[in-house]
């Protein structure tokens, strides 16, 4: 379960509609034997035209918004943590932020 580190940019970000989502990133490395994801990344539109990048990383929860897609990802805010490290699943994001996605829009 998330924990909310900044409350501003919580309510700024959440109960956003998006139209697609996608990953970008989904890094792993083998340390003795066993796996561990290093980043998990997606890149999302919202209905307003906006783009979104979301990255979790060590169960750090971090996003970013632009309004151009090539702007997207230099500003990296962190949001939330996880105690679940690296187990978070996009849909895991989706709830907590109360975001709204049509299913068959996103992977994840």
């Amino acid at each position: 379960m998330f924990q909310v580190i900044d409350k501003d940019r919580y309510k700024k970000f959440k109960d956003i509609i998006l139209i697609s989502a996608y990953p970008t990133s989904n890094e792993s490395s083998e340390i003795k034997g066993k796996l561990y994801f290093v980043a998990k990344e997606w890149q999302c539109e919202t209905s307003f035209g906006a783009y979104i990048h979301v990255r979790c990383m060590g169960g750090v929860l971090s996003v970013a918004f632009s309004e151009r897609l090539y702007d997207l990802g230099s500003n990296m805010k962190v949001i939330a943590k996880d105690e679940k490290l690296n187990n978070v699943r996009f849909k895991d994001i989706i709830e907590f932020m109360n975001w709204e996605i049509d299913e068959d829009y996103y992977l994840g």
